[in-house]
């Protein structure tokens, strides 16, 4: 959020649901397979594992920045 990392408490209490997100859409991602790309209305949040965990890596709406 605004660029700065939350922690998972921050992330849910601050996260709101866009009223229009029907459509949602789960892929690996194409530049580390072990990440995992959601794409909901025109943001797609990226995923990866961490222990038993998966952890948001960043949001965004142009191209992938895993390497």
């Amino acid at each position: 959020m605004d660029r700065r990392p939350l922690t998972a408490d921050e992330f849910l209490a601050a996260y709101v649901l866009p009223p229009d997100a029907d459509t949602i859409e789960v892929t690996p991602c194409p530049s580390t397979p072990s990440h995992w790309v959601l794409r909901m209305k025109d943001r797609r949040y990226c995923f990866f594992r961490e222990g038993k965990t998966w952890k948001l890596h960043w949001v965004e709406s142009d191209v992938c920045r895993c390497r």
